[in-house]
């Protein structure tokens, strides 16, 4: 028997990882013939659980800390002041749209995009900070390319290449280490922040232009 699908709006969620929907549905009254309107409450799992006013983040990788001829990234700790999105504010957010969440941190360090492409998460649920990546590749046949241009077949990577990598909005360049079976291992210039299985994308410099040449998955 198939399952039914209930549409909702979410009226708490005050327990961990749960939320109470509230369904209303409209039936025709087998009696009086009218239509009716029925509101029931339900608990549902959140295991993704939402940012809050108040809640511990911490973004990562981090600040650059540059000590000597050492360089290392710290993660900043902060927390969530406010929010908004679509010119309301907002109680509560999670991922799947274009929210701001504001922190009482100093503008400054936001200086020449120094945070692009950093994650935000609740303290302890922040990715793993990687300066090297082991992936495994998927190569496409030919690159992508321009308008008027013949399209050329794909190289197979090289040890010392140099190429772009990007992971959901942050990016780097990587230089491949090592590389064999359909598996390569690159350090990265810029860490990032990233969990076992996450996709990226592989860019190689062809001219002056970085040309799209395949993805992998990170193990």
């Amino acid at each position: 028997m198939p399952k039914k699908i209930l549409n909702g709006v979410v009226v708490s969620d005050k327990p961990n990882k749960t939320v109470t929907v509230l369904v209303e549905r409209k039936y025709q009254h087998p009696v009086l013939k009218k239509v009716m309107k029925a509101r029931k409450k339900y608990n549902a799992h959140d295991e993704e659980n939402k940012f809050k006013i108040g809640d511990k983040v911490v973004i990562g990788p981090g600040r650059k800390i540059v000590n000597g001829n050492k360089v290392h990234y710290e993660p900043i700790h902060s927390k969530v002041a406010s929010m908004q999105g679509g010119g309301l504010s907002l109680e509560n957010m999670h991922a799947g749209g274009l929210c701001g969440m504001a922190t009482p941190l100093d503008p400054a360090i936001t200086t020449s995009d120094n945070l692009s492409g950093q994650v935000v998460a609740r303290v302890g649920d922040l990715p793993e900070v990687r300066e090297s990546v082991n992936i495994s590749i998927n190569l496409m046949k030919n690159m992508v390319a321009g308008e008027g241009e013949e399209p050329s077949p794909i190289m197979p990577l090289r040890p010392n290449e140099m190429l772009m990598v990007n992971v959901a909005t942050a990016t780097s360049v990587g230089v491949v280490s090592n590389t064999g079976k359909g598996k390569a291992t690159l350090k990265l210039r810029l860490p990032i922040c990233a969990d076992s299985g996450q996709r990226i994308s592989l860019s190689r410099r062809v001219g002056s232009r970085w040309r799209l040449i395949g993805h992998g998955t990170i193990e």
